[in-house]
C-alpha cells in the first residue's frame, strides 16, 4: 500500500529533474545509483534501505542531484529508528551537498533525527565544511522514542524551509518548524548518514525518497470514514489534511433525525485529516442517522463535494456478541487448519465494533483492535501465527500477543469485555462438553447450539458434525433451538467469617432482585443484610454482608424472596436455606459409600463417586475441607451436607449426571478409586481428619459384583471404623443408592474393645505400636496410656498414625538394650473410634532386640493356595528356634521349577515384626477375610502384606530366605499332596505335621482337617504329631490311625533310628493277605533318624480298606548289610 500511495503523488509533477526511489526493484544500485558505504546496507524484505552493518560506526550513501538548483523544491522521505535516538545513535538525511561523501567535509543542509535527553526534535541544518548551523528546531519529544514517521520540505526561491512530518508514517503532514537560510541553492547530492553503536546496527529505515519540484496537489479531499465515540460525539477522517478554517466550521456538516448542526467542530492539531464534532442532542440508541459534509478544503484548496454518510449510535449490552465456537485442540487434523479459533457471533442486527475490547482465557487478557462484526455475522479471533491460514473463512482479526495454544485442552474461562470493561459473555468450558470421547482427542470444535441461550452451558454445546472438524466464520452444523427453560436455584450456603455468607447458585444470575438488600433475610435476629457483592464474571455466586454476627452451633434459616432470574430470564422461586456455624468432629461426616468401578454399568452412570453423610443435627459446610483419594489431595468448594442427609462427590466433568440423585458437588480432577483398595481421607479446614476409609475388593463379598457396576455401601453409619465387617456390595437393582439410604442399611454396632497386636522397633529409642482397628484420636496421645517394663517407665511421646490410627509411636526414655524382652502395657483410656474401652489386662505385648536367622528357624508351617470364593490365599510361619527373630529382614517368595531362581520376591515386613520362639503368624493380603472363614482364637497371629507371590492351585513352591537370598526354608507343594478323598480342594489347606520333619518330606505334609473348617490359621495344626523316634530301631505311632481328615490321628509315623548312616531303605505297605499296598518309599538315602508318614492311600489313590497292614521296612549300606523289619498297626474308622 506505501507504494501505491508513493506513486499517487508522482503524476502531478511540474519538473522531470528529480530523484525517486521507493526501493521495490529490490536494488540501490541502479535507477538510481547510490553509492557511499554499501556493504553496511540492504533493501529487506519490505523493500525499506535498511542499515545492516555488523560493527559500531558510521555509514552513508548518496545519490547524485547534477547540480540541481533547490530553489521551489521539495523533498519527502520515510524514516524509522527501532530505538530511543541519542547523541552516539542518531541519522542524517542531506537534503543538498556538494561532496558525494556525506561523512566529511562538505557544504549543504540537512535534517537530523537523534540528540541526547527527551525532547528530540526534527531539526534543519546548514552544514559549512564541518560547521553545522541550525536553521529550524520541529516540535520538542517528536521524536525522543523510537519513531516511524514520514517527513516533508518545502523550500522557496527567497531561501524560506517548511519542514512537515506525519508522526505515524502516511500522509496528513503537520507543520513542524520554518526557517530562512539562503547559503547555498544548488544540490549536488542526496543521501542518509547513520551513525550507530553496536546495539543499533541494523535498526535504521529508509524508504519512499522524493527530491524534486513542487508536488501539486489537484485533488479534493474525501470523507474516509464517520465513527461515533460517544452519544453526542463524531469522528470525521479525511482522505489527506483539510484546512482549519473549513473544517472548523460547523455550518459545513449537518445530521438528520433533528441533529442539525453540530456545536462544534475541532481539527486535531497532531492529524489534520482528523475533525472531531461535538452535538446538543445525544443520538438515539439503534438509530441509523445521515450526516452531510461540505466545503471542506484541503491545504492546496481543493474543495470536498457534498457527500453523505451513515452512523448511528448503539449501547452494546450483555450477549450481543457470544462466543459460538471453540477450536481448541486442533491436531489431529481433521480438514481445518491446524490452529485454535475463537468464533465471536453478533446476535443482533447492528454491526458492532470490538475496538479495545478484551478477551480473557484464564487469567491472560488480550486486547482486541478495531474490527467490526456484521449484523448476524462471525468473527474469528487467532493468535498472529493462524492469520493466513484462516482467512479464507471470512471476517478474521489476528490478536497481538495471543498464544497459538492459548485455548486449554481439558478446559478453562473465557470471557469477552467490551471497553468499559463490562461482560459481553463468558464461559467456562471443559472436555466433557464434547459429548463425545474420541472428538475431544482433537481435530474437532465445541459449536454452541442455540445462540439465544448463551448461559446454557455443558447443555448448550457439543462437538461440531461438520465434515471439515468445525464451521469457522458460518453457521453451527449443530445449530438448533435450545431454550434454558429451568430457573436457578440456591445450591449452597458458605460461612466466611461471623459477618459474611457466601450464597452459590445451580448457574449464572442476574437481576435488580440480585443487589437488593431486601430480597434476603436471616433469623435467630441477624435480619437484612447490610450488604451484597457479585462474585466473579459469571455471577454463580453472591456474598452477603451481615448486620449482626452469627453464634456458632446457632442453626440459622435464611430466606430469599423470588424474583432472581439466569440470563435466559427464568424467575428462582423464593427459598429457604439453613446454615450454622458447627465445628464438625471426627465421624461427624463419614464416607458412606464408594462407587469404585462404574463399569460395566447396573443401572447408574458410568462415573466414580463417593457419597458422605452428615450424622449430625446440624448443617456441616465443607468449605476448606480436602479430600485425598490414594496420593491425589483436593479441596471442597463451598458446599454443606443438610442434617441427616448425604453429599454425592465426584469429578467436576460427572455433576450433571449425578444431580438428579440428589445433592452433588463436583471436584476437578478428583482421584480415582483404585478397583483392588486404596484409602479415601476427609479432613476439615485445620487438617483433623473427619473420616478415613481404607477399602479392598474383597469388601464386596461378591465375585459376581467385585467385576463393576455395584458400589460398596456403609452397613451402619454409626460404625465408621468397622472396615470390612461394616461394608458390602450393594443390594440396590441399579447398582448403588447415591445421595439416599444405604440399600444394605442395619444396625451393626462394634462393641468389640480393642486389642494391641504388637510392637516393632524403629530404632534404639523408638517402637511403634499395632493395633486391630482404628483408635480414637483424642486418646492415644496421652503418654500415661503407655508403661515400659525392665525401668523404662512412660514414654517421653506418643504419636497415632494417621490416617486411620491403628499404630502409635512411642519415643523412649532410655535405649533399648539387648537380650532383654519387654512388655509394652496400656493403662489408660484408650478407646476405639465409637469409644470401646481397652481392656488394660489384656493389653501388653512384648519386644527386644532380635538376632540373626539361620536356616530352618523359621519354617513353613501351613499353606492355603487354592481358597475359597472371595478368599485369599495365605501363609503361616513358625519359630521352631529359641531366638527372637525380626521379620524385617525375612522375605517370601516363590522360585523357578529348573534353577531355582528365587522370584516375585515380597518384603514380609519394612518396619519390623518381632516373631518371639514359638510364634506362629499368618501372611496375608487380608486377614479379616482369613479370620472370618476359618476359626482362630489369636488375632495377633496374623499380618497384612500389601501383596503375596502368586500360588498357583496345582503345584508351587514357597520360600523363606534372607535378603542376601539365603535360603531359610522352602517348600514344593502340589495339589496331589491332599487327602485323596476330598471332593473339594478350595480353602483347604496343607499342614505340616512335625515342625522337626524337613519341608521336603511331603509325607509330613498333609489336608488340614475338616473338624477344624480345612485350616488352622494361627494356631497349632489340626494334623500336628510330635513323634519321638523310637528305641528300637523302628517305632509305629499310634497304632492304631483313621485316615478320614479328622485332625485325629489321621496318618500312622513310622520312625527309625539307626546306628549309622549311609543307608538306604525302602517301606512298603502289605494288607493282612500279603497283597502290596503301597509302596511308601523306595531305596532313599536315610539319616541316623527320621520319621515317614503313611496316609493311609493306597497305590490307587483311594483310601484303603479297614484292617490290619504290614509295613516292611528293609534297608542295606555299601558294605553289602542288609536289615529287615516288619511292623503293623491298624487302619480304623468310625463307626
Amino acid at each position: 500500500m506505501k507504494k501505491i500511495l508513493f506513486l499517487l503523488f508522482f503524476p502531478l509533477m511540474v519538473n522531470a529533474q528529480s530523484i525517486t526511489d521507493n526501493f521495490s526493484d529490490g536494488n540501490f544500485t541502479a535507477d538510481p545509483i547510490w553509492t557511499g558505504s554499501t556493504s553496511d546496507f540492504t533493501i529487506n524484505t519490505n523493500f525499506q534501505l535498511q542499515l545492516n552493518s555488523s560493527l559500531a560506526g558510521t555509514s552513508y550513501l548518496s545519490t547524485p542531484s547534477a547540480g540541481t538548483s533547490i530553489d521551489n523544491m521539495e523533498w519527502q522521505f520515510f524514516i524509522q529508528l527501532s530505538f530511543s535516538p541519542s547523541i552516539n545513535n542518531l541519522s542524517r538525511v542531506y537534503l543538498s551537498s556538494d561532496n558525494t561523501n556525506l561523512t566529511g567535509s562538505l557544504n549543504g543542509y540537512y535534517l537530523k533525527f537523534g540528540e541526547n535527553g527527551s525532547l528530540d526534535a526534527v531539526e534543519l541544518y546548514r552544514q559549512s565544511g564541518t560547521i553545522s548551523t541550525l536553521v529550524c528546531r520541529g516540535s520538542d519529544g517528536l521524536i525522543a522514542n523510537a519513531f516511524t514517521i514520514r517527513v516533508k520540505v518545502k523550500r522557496n526561491n527567497l531561501g524560506l524551509w517548511n519542514v512537515f512530518a506525519d508522526p505515524n508514517g502516511g500522509y496528513n503532514f503537520i507543520s513542524q518548524a520554518s526557517g530562512t537560510d539562503n547559503t547555498y541553492n544548488t544540490s549536488g547530492f542526496f543521501g542518509v548518514h547513520c551513525q550507530y553503536t553496536v546495539s543499533n546496527i541494523t535498526k535504521f529505515y529508509f524508504d519512499d525518497f522524493y527530491s524534486g519540484p513542487f508536488i501539486i496537489d489537484n485533488t479534493a479531499p474525501l470523507v474516509q470514514s464517520v465513527k461515533v465515540l460517544s452519544t453526542t460525539e463524531l469522528e470525521v477522517i479525511f482522505s489527506e489534511g483539510v484546512s482549519a478554517t473549513e473544517a472548523e466550521n460547523t455550518f459545513n456538516y449537518s445530521a438528520d433525525n433533528g441533529l442539525g448542526n453540530p456545536l462544534s467542530a475541532v481539527r486535531n492539531n497532531l492529524n489534520p485529516a482528523l475533525v472531531n464534532l461535538t452535538f446538543a442532542t445525544s443520538f438515539a440508541d439503534g438509530i441509523n442517522n445521515l450526516l452531510t459534509v461540505s466545503n471542506i478544503k484541503d491545504f492546496a484548496g481543493n474543495t470536498l463535494i457534498s457527500s453523505d454518510h451513515n452512523f448511528y449510535h448503539y449501547t452494546v449490552k450483555q450477549y450481543d456478541i457470544v462466543l459460538n465456537e471453540l477450536m481448541v485442540d486442533p491436531s489431529p487434523v481433521i480438514g481445518l487448519p491446524d490452529y485454535e479459533y475463537i468464533e465471536l457471533y453478533n446476535t443482533t442486527s447492528l454491526p458492532i465494533n470490538v475496538k479495545n475490547w478484551t478477551f480473557s482465557h484464564g487469567t491472560t487478557n488480550r486486547t482486541l483492535p478495531e474490527v467490526i462484526i456484521a449484523p448476524f455475522g462471525y468473527l474469528l479471533l487467532c493468535a498472529p501465527a493462524a492469520l493466513a491460514e484462516l482467512q479464507q473463512f471470512g471476517n478474521v482479526v489476528a490478536v497481538t500477543s495471543l498464544s497459538s495454544s492459548a485455548l486449554t485442552n481439558s478446559g478453562t474461562s473465557i470471557s469477552l469485555k467490551d471497553g468499559t470493561g463490562a461482560t459481553i459473555h463468558a464461559i467456562q468450558y471443559d472436555d466433557t462438553w464434547y459429548m463425545d470421547n474420541i472428538k475431544k482427542e482433537g481435530g474437532w470444535s465445541l459449536e454452541q447450539i442455540d445462540p439465544e441461550n448463551p448461559c446454557g452451558g455443558k447443555g448448550n454445546w457439543k462437538a461440531s458434525v461438520n465434515g471439515m472438524g468445525g464451521t469457522p466464520g458460518s453457521k453451527n452444523s449443530i445449530y438448533g433451538i435450545n431454550p434454558d427453560i429451568v430457573a436457578p436455584k440456591v445450591i449452597s450456603t458458605c460461612v466466611i467469617t461471623g459477618n459474611s455468607i457466601e450464597i452459590i447458585f445451580s448457574e449464572p444470575v442476574q437481576g435488580a432482585a440480585l443487589t437488593s438488600l431486601s430480597s434476603y433475610i436471616i433469623d435467630n435476629g441477624i435480619g437484612v443484610p447490610s450488604g451484597v457483592t457479585l462474585q466473579g464474571t459469571l455471577v454463580s455466586s453472591i456474598v452477603l454482608t451481615l448486620s449482626s454476627t452469627l453464634l456458632p452451633e446457632v442453626i440459622y434459616t435464611l430466606a430469599i424472596n423470588s424474583g432472581i432470574n439466569d440470563c435466559a430470564g427464568n424467575t428462582m422461586a423464593g427459598q429457604n436455606i439453613k446454615f450454622a456455624i458447627h465445628q464438625a468432629k471426627p465421624f461427624d461426616v463419614v464416607i458412606n459409600e464408594l462407587m469404585i468401578k462404574a463399569d460395566p454399568v447396573v443401572g447408574l452412570p458410568d462415573q466414580e463417586y463417593l457419597e458422605l453423610y452428615n450424622r449430625t443435627d446440624f448443617p456441616v459446610n465443607l468449605n476448606g475441607w480436602t479430600i485425598t483419594i490414594g496420593n491425589t489431595t483436593k479441596s471442597f468448594p463451598c458446599i454443606s451436607i443438610m442434617p441427616n442427609d448425604y453429599l454425592i462427590v465426584c469429578n467436576s466433568t460427572a455433576v450433571d449426571v449425578f444431580s438428579t440423585f440428589g445433592s452433588t458437588t463436583g471436584i476437578a480432577s478428583l482421584g480415582t478409586l483404585a478397583n483392588t483398595g486404596g484409602t479415601v481421607t476427609i479432613k476439615n479446614q485445620t487438617g483433623e481428619i473427619i473420616s478415613t476409609v481404607s477399602y479392598l475388593d474383597s469388601w464386596y463379598k461378591n465375585n459376581n459384583k467385585s467385576g463393576g457396576g455395584w458400589s460398596l455401601e456403609q452397613i451402619d453409619p454409626l460404625n465408621p471404623c468397622g472396615g470390612i465387617n461394616n461394608w458390602k456390595a450393594s443390594n440396590d437393582l441399579s447398582g448403588g443408592t447415591p445421595g439416599k439410604i444405604n440399600s444394605t442399611y442395619s444396625l451393626n454396632p462394634d462393641n468389640k474393645t480393642p486389642q494391641l497386636i504388637r510392637v516393632s522397633i524403629i530404632d534404639s529409642i523408638t517402637i511403634r505400636l499395632y493395633f486391630n482397628e482404628p483408635l480414637s484420636a483424642q486418646t492415644i496421645g496421652n503418654v500415661l496410656s503407655y508403661s515400659i517394663d525392665n525401668d523404662m517407665g512412660n514414654p517421653l511421646m506418643a504419636i497415632g498414625i494417621e490416617p486411620e490410627f491403628n499404630s502409635v509411636i512411642l519415643k523412649l526414655p532410655s535405649s533399648i538394650k539387648s537380650e532383654i524382652i519387654y512388655t509394652v502395657t496400656l493403662t489408660q483410656d484408650i478407646r476405639d473410634c465409637v469409644g470401646n474401652q481397652i481392656n488394660v489386662s489384656e493389653s501388653s505385648a512384648r519386644f527386644a532386640i532380635a538376632e540373626s536367622c539361620v536356616g530352618n528357624d523359621i519354617i513353613i508351617n501351613e499353606i492355603l493356595f487354592n481358597p475359597k470364593d472371595m478368599g485369599v490365599d495365605f501363609v503361616e510361619i513358625f519359630n521352631r528356634s529359641n531366638k527372637i527373630i525380626n521379620l524385617k529382614e525375612i522375605r517370601l517368595s516363590t522360585a523357578e521349577a529348573t534353577t531355582g531362581e528365587l522370584s516375585s520376591i515380597k518384603d514380609i515386613d519394612t518396619v519390623g515384626y518381632i516373631l518371639f520362639p514359638g510364634d506362629f503368624l499368618v501372611l496375608s493380603t487380608n486377614p479379616v477375610i482369613v479370620q472370618e472363614h476359618y476359626e482362630t482364637d489369636n488375632e495377633k497371629a496374623f499380618l497384612k502384606m500389601a501383596s503375596l507371590p502368586s500360588f498357583t492351585n496345582l503345584e508351587g513352591r514357597v520360600v523363606l530366605s534372607k535378603k542376601d537370598n539365603t535360603i531359610v526354608d522352602r517348600f514344593d507343594y502340589t495339589e496331589k499332596m491332599h487327602f485323596p478323598l476330598l471332593n473339594n480342594l478350595k480353602g483347604v489347606s496343607l499342614e505340616r505335621i512335625d515342625p522337626e520333619r524337613p519341608s521336603s518330606d511331603n509325607s509330613n505334609w498333609h489336608s488340614a482337617a475338616e473338624s477344624v473348617g480345612f485350616a488352622t490359621p494361627g494356631y497349632l495344626n489340626s494334623q500336628f504329631k510330635r513323634i519321638v523316634p523310637a528305641e528300637d530301631p523302628i517305632g509305629i505311632e499310634p497304632k492304631i490311625f483313621s485316615p478320614d481328615n479328622d485332625g485325629f490321628n489321621d496318618v500312622v509315623n513310622i520312625s527309625y533310628k539307626l546306628d549309622n548312616p549311609g543307608y538306604v531303605g525302602s517301606i512298603t505297605i502289605f494288607d493282612a493277605q500279603g497283597r502290596i499296598v503301597r509302596y511308601l518309599m523306595k531305596s532313599e538315602l536315610l539319616g541316623t533318624e527320621g520319621i515317614i508318614s503313611w496316609d493311609g492311600i493306597n497305590e490307587g489313590r483311594e483310601k484303603a480298606s479297614i484292617g490290619i497292614y504290614i509295613i516292611y521296612f528293609e534297608i542295606f549300606d555299601l558294605s553289602g548289610n542288609v536289615k529287615k523289619y516288619k511292623k503293623t498297626c491298624v487302619l480304623g474308622a468310625k463307626l
